[in-house]
Parts: structure tokens; sequence; C-alpha cells
């Protein structure tokens, strides 16, 4: 009897031991980055018009969902909204900055950037599907760019309607990163725009127009 006490008391240590080994492996697995994110200003030239997206890189060794969009293992994509583009209409484009940005050059480049996890990337991607619109006074690439940003759990930046310059140096005043941004470079069959939005979040691929605009 008292052999068999002892045995039932050494399996429900185990038992024990087991659930709390999974409890704190089901918790790093939970708080473990899946991708960076950066914000981003680019000021291609001074006649130009400064721009704000964001860029997310994939850390994994699977695919992952950025907004309606999927993202390789070993790439990345750029996020931002436009009225550049204005044959594919306003909102949310991706990969747009990214092929744009590898062709012409990204100088003037500033940025914040920060590991995310599973939950602050859908937190963001589920801004990023319900944001397609743009608008110069109430909603323009500032404020998609901070927003996102926000979402993903990085340093606060106020979400309002900043022009691109105040972003600048709102960027500055951290610990930032200057003209090194090295992003996946696509080909243009994967550059979209993004019709429709929440869960009819759809792909959609941009016209030349979009391909030759001036973003920054």
């Amino acid at each position: 009897m008292k052999t068999a006490k002892k045995f039932i008391c050494v399996i429900m240590i185990f038992c024990i031991l087991a659930c709390s080994a999974f409890t704190v492996s089901a918790s790093a697995a939970d708080n473990s980055a899946v991708a960076r994110v950066y914000i981003c200003s680019n000021w291609r030239k001074i006649t130009s018009t400064p721009h704000a997206f964001i860029y997310v890189q994939n850390l994994t060794k699977h695919d992952i969902t950025v907004g309606a969009y999927t993202c390789h293992k070993g790439e990345g994509v750029s996020v931002g909204t436009s009225a550049l583009a204005q044959f594919n209409g306003i909102g949310v484009y991706y990969n747009l900055e990214s092929y744009n940005g590898n062709r012409a050059g990204l100088d003037n480049c500033v940025y914040l950037e920060r590991k995310v996890t599973q939950s602050e990337l859908d937190k963001m991607s589920d801004f990023i599907k319900n944001a397609n619109y743009w608008e110069a006074i109430a909603f323009n690439c500032v404020y998609f760019a901070t927003m996102a940003w926000n979402r993903s759990g990085g340093d606060f930046i106020p979400p309002i309607d900043l022009p691109p310059h105040v972003l600048r140096l709102e960027i500055k005043a951290h610990d930032y990163g200057e003209d090194d941004l090295k992003m996946y470079y696509p080909d243009s069959s994967r550059v979209y725009k993004q019709r429709g939005m929440g869960d009819n979040a759809r792909l959609e691929h941009v016209a030349d127009s979009a391909l030759n605009c001036t973003i920054g």
C-alpha cells in the first residue's frame, strides 16, 4: 500500500512539473519575436515632400501576415498610404516604398525599429486592414504610419496628423537609425494596392503609374 502511494505521489509530481514546463514554454513562445517593425520617414530631395511608412521584416522561418499581405520567410514588406499613385486609388499600398526605395534610393531616411510578437503584429495588421483611405488633413501618410507603429507597441508617437517634417523631429528625439535601412527588393509584380477593408481586404496589382511615382 505504501509503495502504491509513493508511486502515485511520484506520478502526480511528474504531472505537475510537466504542466509547469508546458506553461513556461507556451509563455516563451507567446513572447518570442516574429518580426521587426520600422517606422520610417524618407525625404529624397529637398524639393520633394517627405513621406512616412512602415517596414516589416519577417524574422521567422515561415510566412507571416501583414495586413492583407503574406510576407514570406527571409523577406520584408513596406506598407504606407499614398495619394500619389492616383490611377490606382488613394489608400494602403504594399511594397510601393520598397520597390521605389530600392530603385531610386532612400536618401535622408530616418527610422525607429523594434521587434514584435505575434500578438503585436496581429494588432497592427488589424489596423492596416481597416485603414484603407487617405486624406491630406485628417489621415495622411504620417497618421497611418504612427498609428500602425503605436499598435505594434513601439515608443508612443502622438497619433495626430503630423506634417512629415515634424515626424522626422519626433523620430530623432529617440535612439534612431539613419540612411542604412536595407529593405527587401520585390519585383514589380509584387507591388499591390489594398482593396476593401477588414475581412474584405484583398490585394490588387498596381498599374505602371504607381511604379513610376515619386515617394519621398
